[in-house]
C-alpha cells in the first residue's frame, strides 16, 4: 500500500510540474495549421488522413459528430497532452531509477528523465489541434522501449511502435532515445546490448514501413497521393547532406532555447565523464548521441518532403535530459564536490529549459492576442466597406510592405510567434476564418504592389486595405 500511495504522489508530482511547465498551451491557442482545422473541419480530416495520421482524423471526426467545437476540441487535445507526457515521465523514471543510488543522485535522474519528454524541441509537439495525439504516440514509442528492453518482449514492442505511427509519424524517435537510455542504465554485456541495438533497428525499419503502407492504404481509399509515399536513393550525395545535418543539428535550437543549448549540455557532459575517467561511459554516451541524431537526420532523407523541425527532431532536444540521466548514473556518492557540481549543473539546466517553455509559452499568448486583434481590425473594414457600397467581398490579394515583420511585438521567429498571414499554409484559412466565408485568393495587382512596397509599417492601419469591387487589396506589416 504505501508502495502504490509512493507511486500516486510520483504521478501526481510529475503532473503538476508538467502543467506549471506547459501551462501557456493548456487552453485553447491558435499556430497557423490552427485556422485550417478551424476553418476546413470535416474536410481537415482528409488532411489528417493523407498524412497517415488516422487516430486524428477519427478525434476530429468524433468531435464533430457529438457537435464539439474545436476550440474545445483543442484544450481536450492539450489535457491529453498532459497525461500523457506525465506518464511518460513516470515511466521512464520508475525504470531506470535505483535503489542504490543516493537522494542527489536520484533527484539528477529525475530531472533527467523529466527533461527527455519536455525538452525544448517537444515544445513544438503542444503546438498542434492534435497535440494529444502526438503525446499519445510518444507514450506509445516509451512504452514500445520498454517491452523491448526490460522485459524483453520483441512482439510487444513491435506493435507498440507500429501502433504509435498512427498517430504522428515524426516521433518514432522517440523510441530510440528512450531504448537508448533503458539500455545505458542497464549492466548488460557488449553482446546483450548488440542484440538490442539491432532489434530496436529492425523495429524502426517496421514501424517506417507500417507508416508507408498505412499512408498508402489511406490515400488509395481517398484516390489522392501524398509525396511521403516517394523515397530517395542513398547516394553519395544524400550521404553527404545527411552528414552536414548531422554535424549543424547539435548547434540548431528552432529559436526554442538558448543558442547551442544542446551543444553546451553535451560537451560538458563529455568533460564531466572524462574529468572522472569514465572512458567506457564516454564510448556509450557518444555512440547513443551519435544514434539519436541519426534516427532524427536519416528520415529527412528518405523521404520527398522532409524538413527539419523541432517536433521531428525533438529526440535531439532530449539529449540534455540523456545527459543529465548519464551524469546522475556516474557520479561517485563518496565525492562530495562531484555530486554538487553534477546537481547544479542539472539544476542549472531543467531551470533554463522551464524559462524557455515559460517565455515561449508567453509569446505564444501575446501573439494569439495580437492576431486576434489584427483579424478582427481586417473584418471590421471590409464589413463597413461592404454596409457602405453593398459590394461583397470576394477575392483577396496579399502584399507585403517595404519591411514586414513576421511577427508581433519583434518576437524572435518560431512555430509559436510566426504570423499566419506570412504562411504559405495559413494564410488562405485564416482570412476565411475572420470573414466567415469562402475566399479567392488572386494575384497581385503591380500598381498596388508599388504603393504598398513604399510604406513601412509597425502597425495595423485603414491604408493597408484597397478595395475595388469585390475584391480587398490586403497588405501585410
Amino acid at each position: 500500500m504505501k508502495k502504490q500511495k509512493n507511486n500516486i504522489i510520483l504521478f501526481i508530482a510529475i503532473f503538476i510540474l508538467g502543467a506549471l511547465t506547459t501551462i501557456f498551451f493548456l487552453n485553447f491557442h491558435t499556430v497557423p495549421d490552427t485556422y485550417n482545422v478551424l476553418w476546413q473541419k470535416q474536410e481537415y480530416e482528409t488532411t489528417f488522413l493523407k498524412d497517415g495520421r488516422v487516430f486524428s482524423a477519427l478525434f476530429l471526426h468524433m468531435g464533430l459528430r457529438f457537435n464539439i467545437q474545436v476550440q474545445i476540441l483543442d484544450i481536450i487535445s492539450n489535457l491529453i497532452a498532459l497525461i500523457a507526457n506525465s506518464t511518460s515521465v513516470y515511466i521512464i523514471y520508475k525504470i531506470i531509477n535505483s535503489k542504490e543510488k543516493n537522494k542527489i543522485q536520484k533527484l539528477i535522474i529525475f530531472l533527467g528523465a523529466f527533461l527527455i519528454v519536455f525538452n525544448p524541441f517537444a515544445m513544438e509537439h503542444l503546438a498542434y489541434f492534435e497535440t494529444g495525439l502526438m503525446c499519445i504516440g510518444k507514450l506509445l514509442c516509451v512504452l514500445a522501449a520498454k517491452e523491448l528492453i526490460i522485459h524483453k518482449k520483441t512482439v510487444i514492442a513491435v506493435l507498440l511502435v507500429s501502433l504509435s505511427m498512427l498517430f504522428y509519424q515524426g516521433i518514432l524517435h522517440v523510441f530510440v532515445i528512450t531504448s537508448l537510455i533503458f539500455m545505458f542504465v542497464q549492466k548488460s554485456t557488449k553482446k546483450d546490448t548488440i542484440k538490442n541495438l539491432i532489434k530496436m533497428i529492425i523495429l524502426c525499419a517496421i514501424a517506417f514501413i507500417t507508416a508507408f503502407i498505412v499512408i498508402k492504404i489511406c490515400n488509395t481509399i481517398l484516390n489522392t497521393e501524398d509525396m511521403r509515399l516517394e523515397g530517395n536513393m542513398i547516394n553519395k550525395k544524400i550521404l553527404y547532406q545527411i552528414w552536414m545535418v548531422f554535424v549543424y543539428s547539435l548547434s540548431i535550437t528552432f529559436n526554442l532555447s538558448l543558442p547551442n543549448f544542446i551543444l553546451i549540455t553535451f560537451t560538458i557532459t563529455l568533460v564531466f565523464l572524462l574529468a572522472n575517467k569514465k572512458y567506457d561511459e564516454i564510448i556509450k554516451y557518444v555512440l547513443s548521441i551519435v544514434t539519436v541524431v541519426l534516427s532524427c537526420v536519416i528520415p529527412l532523407f528518405v523521404t520527398e518532403v522532409g524538413s527539419m523541425s523541432a517536433r521531428t527532431f525533438s529526440a535531439i532536444g532530449g539529449i540534455i535530459g540523456f545527459s543529465i540521466i548519464v551524469i546522475g548514473y556516474t557520479i561517485e556518492p563518496n565525492k562530495k564536490v562531484n555530486s554538487a557540481l553534477a546537481l547544479i549543473f542539472a539544476v542549472s539546466i531543467f531551470i533554463i529549459n522551464e524559462m524557455s517553455y515559460l517565455l515561449n509559452g508567453f509569446w505564444l499568448y501575446k501573439s494569439n492576442q495580437a492576431e486576434k486583434e489584427y483579424g478582427e481590425a481586417i473584418k471590421k473594414q471590409i464589413i463597413e466597406y461592404e454596409n457602405k457600397t453593398n459590394n461583397v467581398i470576394r477575392k483577396v490579394a496579399i502584399y507585403i510592405d517595404k519591411q514586414p515583420k513576421e511577427t508581433f511585438n519583434n518576437y524572435p521567429i518560431n512555430s509559436f510567434t510566426i504570423k499566419t498571414l506570412y504562411t504559405i499554409y495559413g494564410k488562405e484559412d485564416f482570412i476565411r476564418y475572420y470573414l466567415n466565408r469562402d475566399i479567392e485568393f488572386v494575384i497581385r495587382k503591380k500598381k498596388h504592389y508599388e504603393k504598398f512596397s513604399a510604406n513601412n509599417w509597425s502597425e495595423f492601419n485603414e491604408e493597408q486595405i484597397i478595395f475595388e469591387n469585390d475584391t480587398a487589396h490586403i497588405c501585410l506589416y
